[in-house]
């Protein structure tokens, strides 16, 4: 029995990686020969000791080990077999120019010289480490995330007359506010999952729109928001990869979402596009997903056939072939 660990930060509800990693563990745990252990590391603050009594914990830990993301720094370790995987660049390095040196060096370089392999989930989270960190071009895989493997796809009447809309995440990428301008006047109930600011409530409160709010959801009740809505709204100015556009995708939801970093690359030709910034366009693609039944069936029909490309069974396969290339 070959032994992997999966490092996690401390675990999230709802949306995470801690989520995407056990899901694949378990699959790999059920159809091979290796056996995962899920591991998380003791401390979620961020200062000197508890980085370094995290990259302790790591250097403890018997096996070959797999950070699944997030807590780069603990591959700082020159004694261990270690894989990193990265989710994404871009949203990682804010702050003032020395607070973005500080995290591409514990991020980023320094665990980029010590790991044995780095794998990325999407090619566009390839092309921006390779731009910060040219020399692990012989280090990097690229293996895309999995859809949730209790998603089915479940086809539902779609409410033309007053749909229920759901938008996934609050933070500045995932671009609410140019989704609620892009709603005014459109009847409908807009599910919002994230936490809001007081901008946030405001802007929504003047729309005049029905909306409800929810967060720190289990994954659960996510799958039923899926299940339960007409249009998946993703309409972020970055990302990563973008899970909720395979989740709605396997579902049977159309999306709409824009042109930006990862997107395309994901949602191939099973979603319909706009530019992030531009309210009007915003409206008209909601518009046309609700008053255009044919052309609604056909990005969902793409979506499903879409999503295929990323079964937790292919997903996994590629991950043991990355451990066998080190055992």
């Amino acid at each position: 029995m070959k032994k992997i660990n999966f490092l996690f930060r401390k675990r999230e509800r709802g949306i995470s990686i801690e989520e995407l990693f056990t899901d694949i563990g378990s699959y790999i745990n059920s159809e091979s020969d290796y056996k995962i252990y899920f591991r998380e590391v003791p401390y979620s603050k961020i200062n000197i000791s508890c980085l370094i009594k995290n990259i302790l914990f790591a250097q403890k830990t018997e096996g070959l080990i797999h950070i699944t993301g997030d807590i780069h720094y603990v591959a700082i370790n020159p004694f261990k077999k270690t894989i990193l995987t990265i989710h994404d660049v871009g949203s990682a390095l804010h702050g003032n120019k020395c607070e973005k040196f500080i995290k591409k060096l514990l991020w980023l370089w320094l665990p980029g010289f010590f790991v044995n392999k780095i794998t990325v989930i999407s090619l566009h989270t390839q092309k921006e480490v390779l731009e910060i960190m040219p020399w692990v071009k012989h280090k990097i895989v690229v293996i895309p995330n999995p859809v949730n493997s209790t998603l089915e796809y479940l086809p539902k009447v779609f409410n033309s007359q007053h749909p229920r809309i759901l938008h996934l995440g609050t933070k500045e990428n995932k671009n609410l506010e140019n989704t609620i301008l892009g709603l005014k006047d459109i009847q409908c109930t807009l599910q919002i999952v994230g936490v809001l600011s007081n901008k946030q409530k405001t802007l929504l409160q003047k729309s005049g729109m029905e909306w409800e709010n929810y967060f720190n959801l289990p994954y659960k009740a996510i799958k039923d928001l899926y299940e339960n809505c007409d249009i998946v709204s993703f309409i972020s100015k970055y990302e990563g990869f973008g899970m909720p556009i395979i989740e709605a995708q396997k579902v049977g939801r159309v999306i709409i979402t824009s042109r930006r970093a990862s997107i395309p690359e994901v949602a191939g030709n099973g979603a319909h596009f706009v530019d992030p910034e531009n309210s009007v366009q915003i409206k008209a693609g909601f518009l046309k997903l609700i008053n255009d039944d044919n052309y609604r069936k056909k990005l969902i029909e793409h979506g499903l056939i879409n999503v295929e490309r990323f079964t937790i069974k292919s997903i996994s396969r590629k991950y043991q072939s990355l451990y066998n290339n080190l055992n």
